[in-house]
């Protein structure tokens, strides 16, 4: 005997049973965790270029410094 598994529906799909899904509200409501995760990602991404460049630019300054100093 195959055990069957019970379908247990979302709670978005429990909100909108009745209710017109082809609205809009419904279609952003099952998108919202990809739309945060790649904000987030998107987010960490910028944070970590606006801490990594002023570092990379003060590395390159002093090695100028230190060439024009050989010459």
């Amino acid at each position: 005997m195959a055990k069957k598994k019970e379908i247990i529906p979302d709670f978005d799909d429990i909100v909108f049973e009745n209710r017109n899904k082809e609205y809009g509200a419904y279609i952003l409501r099952k998108k919202y965790h990809r739309t945060a995760i790649m904000a987030l990602i998107v987010g960490i991404m910028v944070l970590c270029a606006a801490v990594i460049t002023p570092y990379f630019r003060a590395t390159t300054i002093q090695a100028k410094e230190r060439k024009k100093e050989r010459e």
